[in-house]
């Protein structure tokens, strides 16, 4: 099922997508708006048990609810292409990527949601 906005992100869902129960979610929008075709948010994740390996926090990626962003995303055929990008090419890719838990589109909709490893301890360097 892919969640119709973020409201629709609930622990049972994130449990499902992660193979673990979740007790409870901490949702924060990082990005959206001017130049991001979807809504972006970091997702802490509280579990019902301890499980080693399992991640703090995912970031959850949504179409835009912008609507003029949202239909520009889908005119480009963006949403549809990355998408496939995590499911078709990720794993041929050389370089760094996070790791996707879920990338999931709609085709008729345009309706997508992208949950991955989320980077925020990371540092960029120049």
């Amino acid at each position: 099922m892919i969640p119709a906005s973020i409201e629709k992100v609930t622990s049972g869902w994130l449990g499902e997508v992660l193979g673990a129960p979740v007790k409870g979610i901490e949702v924060t929008q990082i990005g959206q708006g001017v130049g991001l075709m979807g809504d972006i948010f970091r997702v802490g994740l509280q579990y019902e048990s301890a499980v080693d390996g399992l991640p703090r926090s995912v970031v959850v990626k949504l179409p835009s609810s912008f609507e003029e962003n949202r239909v520009q995303g889908i005119s480009l055929g963006m949403f549809e292409a990355e998408v496939r990008f995590y499911n078709d090419l990720a794993p041929e890719a050389t370089v760094g990527l996070p790791a996707v838990n879920l990338a999931e589109i709609d085709t008729v909709t345009a309706d997508f949601v992208i949950v991955m490893e989320d980077l925020c301890d990371m540092h960029m360097v120049n």
